[in-house]
């Protein structure tokens, strides 16, 4: 099992911070790249403190 965690770059109403978050499980795998199976996701809503900027992006 592994649990995935991505700051969603859309925001709900256009305002509030959302995250997605989903669990499953690998299905394959190699030196450089997995496949996950997801079993299960939901967007959860993130504090607007805990923004970060992205450098470089």
């Amino acid at each position: 099992m592994v649990e995935l965690s991505v700051n969603w770059p859309a925001r709900l109403d256009g305002v509030c911070p959302l995250q997605f978050v989903a669990t499953g499980r690998v299905v394959w795998s190699d030196a450089q790249k997995a496949a996950v199976r997801i079993e299960r996701y939901e967007f959860k809503t993130r504090s607007m403190n805990s923004l970060t900027t992205a450098v470089g992006r």
